[in-house]
């Protein structure tokens, strides 16, 4: 596979993996459990998804919130990164996720959802500055 061609499937997956996040975050956040557990077992192979879906099986949902919104701000970095990188109709449909990722987050504003009392320092410093990134891009987009 030429290098074009990677990149061009390495922006399809990254938009579709935060497409169906962003939805069933929506999902979630709306009282459609189920729906959004039966989109999260699609992508177990990612440690945040199947750590939330664990969560929500044991009915904490403010964890599993949590997760899922620290997989959604790292792959607003992942997208934010692929623009420079693509041709024009890519970089607009990229754009476009990140915009739908935006709209998502004017109407539910990140924060932290749950008592994150039991990581330790470094781990929320981390979070939060992969957030920041997160924001920053998602600030940038028109």
């Amino acid at each position: 596979m030429n290098e074009e061609a990677r990149l061009q499937f390495s922006a399809i997956k990254a938009r579709s993996q935060a497409d169906l996040l962003t939805f069933a975050l929506v999902c979630l956040r709306t009282g459609e459990r189920d729906s959004a557990m039966q989109m999260f077992e699609s992508d177990l192979e990612c440690q945040n998804i199947a750590k939330a879906l664990e969560y929500l099986k044991r009915r904490q949902r403010p964890l599993a919130l949590e997760a899922l919104e620290t997989e959604l701000d790292q792959r607003i970095v992942v997208l934010g990164a692929l623009p420079d990188t693509l041709e024009p109709g890519d970089r607009e449909k990229v754009t476009e996720s990140l915009r739908s990722i935006r709209d998502y987050r004017r109407e539910n504003p990140r924060k932290f959802e749950a008592d994150l009392g039991y990581f330790n320092n470094e781990s929320l410093a981390k979070t939060r500055a992969l957030w920041d990134r997160a924001e920053k891009i998602l600030n940038e987009i028109r």
